[in-house]
Formats: structure tokens, C-alpha cells, sequence
């Protein structure tokens, strides 16, 4: 019979296992933001090269390196405005069976009245990754991180049965055109999901800025601050204030203003 081993050896081994963890997180957040400030870096520098009339070709190259990355700025500058110019879309609710969820996306035509809403079987990753808009909101399950998916997986529709449901790495949302504004709705609860290493890929592929929820905690606050965001969207407010306007309004609200609610939702951006 195998000798057993010491439990404080144990203890030591699963304290050591859990740190390692935590660095390997650590070490790809800060990877992420290093290619963030790289790219940003050499984004400048394409602009500052294509200034210099000698220079044609670095000029046409610095068009192609700040086409994709300059969308996000122009299109918001038309939502700060206050006008309901670009497209607003919203796609969740891939199993329809969350009533409340379908309510909720096409609450949006409430505020702009051309958005463009996909649920149920219409939520595929064709139908997702072909979307082009300035406005996104993405209602669905974001399922925790795994070895092989770092950043996990969402749950889409298979276009065919409403049980067909079928996952997709959530890596593989960097094959959209960046939209400037996406606003992450995590329908699986209790802190798991999204966080902000999915903020700072959508940042690195345009988006210039990410609203989500960490955990699911209430029906009611996911839909009162859908409510209030986009009503002070429409009014003419950046994204960023019409976020800050939002939870205020959520902690003044008797009926979720308790901080768990309100807590659950952030801003990565710029506006």
C-alpha cells in the first residue's frame, strides 16, 4: 500500500497550483494591454509617417491601419449628437425560452426605431459575425473559461432547432468589424463569464467601448439599466455618461438599488 501524503504537503501543493493560476491571469492581462498600447503606438506612428508628402505608400498604409480603428470615434461622434444615425442592433436569447430576454432586445426599437433585432433561431455565429452596427447588444450565456478556451465561450443558436444550441469561443468575436459601442448581456450568474480580459479584446479589435455584467444577479436590474442606458443614449449622452447616468439611477431605484445589483455592471472605454 502506497504511503499517504502529508496533508500539510497537500495543502502546499494546492496553494501553489491556485498562485500559479493567478499569475498565468495576471501575465495575459497585462499581454493584453501591452498589444493594446502597441497598437495604439504604431497607430501613431502610421499617422505621423502619412503626413510627409514624399512618402505615398506610408501614407496608403497608415489609411489601411487607421480605417478600422478610426470607426469607432467617427460613428460616436453621430451618437453624441443625439441622432439615430448608424445602426443599432441587438441579438440574444438564442434558445428562446427567456421571454423576458426577447422583451428586453426588442425594447430597443423604444429608443431607436431602426434597430435591427435577431432572436431565437436568427442568433447563428454567421448572423453574429457578419453584423456591422454602431450600436450591439449581445444577450446570451458566457460560459467560464476552460485550458483549451481561456477566454470561454458563448451560447449561439445552430439556425435549426431552438435545443440546437452550440457554443463559440469568445476569441472568435474578433472577427467582426469592431463596432464602437457593444454592451455584453451574461445571462449565466454567479460571477462567472465575462470579465475584463473580453473587454480588452473587443478594445484591441476597435470597440471603443464595452458595458457588461461580471455576474447575473437580477432580471430586473439587467432591464432597468438597459432601460435607463439607452434612454440617455438617445438624449444625446456618450456612451460613458449614459453609463454613470444609469447606475445612479439604478441606486436611486427602491426596487434594485441594493449594490449587488447595481454593481454587476462596467465600463471599459473611452466615452
Amino acid at each position: 500500500m502506497a504511503p499517504s501524503r502529508p496533508p500539510l504537503l497537500l495543502a502546499w501543493r494546492s496553494k501553489s497550483r491556485a498562485a500559479a493560476a493567478r499569475a498565468v491571469a495576471a501575465a495575459t492581462a497585462t499581454l493584453l494591454v501591452l498589444l493594446l498600447l502597441l497598437k495604439t503606438s504604431e497607430d501613431a506612428s502610421a499617422a505621423i509617417s502619412s503626413s510627409s508628402p514624399s512618402k505615398t505608400s506610408s501614407a496608403a498604409a497608415s489609411v489601411s491601419l487607421h480605417a478600422k480603428w478610426e470607426a469607432a470615434p467617427l460613428v460616436l461622434e453621430a451618437v453624441e449628437a443625439g441622432t439615430a444615425e448608424g445602426t443599432k442592433v441587438s441579438i440574444g436569447n438564442p434558445t428562446g425560452k427567456d421571454w423576458s430576454v426577447d422583451y428586453e432586445l426588442r425594447d430597443l426599437r423604444s429608443f431607436f426605431r431602426e434597430t435591427k433585432v435577431m432572436i431565437g433561431l436568427e442568433t447563428t455565429w454567421d448572423n453574429v459575425r457578419s453584423t456591422t452596427a454602431d450600436v450591439l447588444q449581445l444577450s446570451t450565456e458566457f460560459l467560464g473559461q476552460s485550458r483549451t478556451h481561456p477566454l470561454g465561450e458563448l451560447v449561439l443558436s445552430n439556425g435549426l432547432t431552438v435545443e440546437g444550441a452550440v457554443r463559440v469561443r469568445f476569441d472568435k468575436l474578433s472577427e467582426m468589424t469592431g463596432i464602437p459601442v457593444v454592451v455584453l448581456s451574461n445571462l449565466r450568474g454567479q460571477g462567472e463569464g465575462l470579465n475584463t480580459l473580453h473587454a480588452a479584446l473587443l478594445r484591441l479589435n476597435g470597440t471603443s467601448d464595452v458595458f457588461l455584467n461580471a455576474w447575473f444577479a437580477d432580471r430586473r436590474a439587467a432591464k432597468f439599466f438597459s432601460e435607463y442606458f439607452y434612454t440617455h443614449l438617445a438624449n444625446g449622452l456618450a456612451p460613458g455618461d449614459a453609463y454613470r447616468q444609469a447606475l445612479l439611477s439604478l441606486i436611486r431605484s427602491r426596487e434594485v438599488s441594493h449594490q449587488r445589483a447595481w454593481g454587476q455592471f462596467f465600463h471599459y472605454g473611452i466615452g
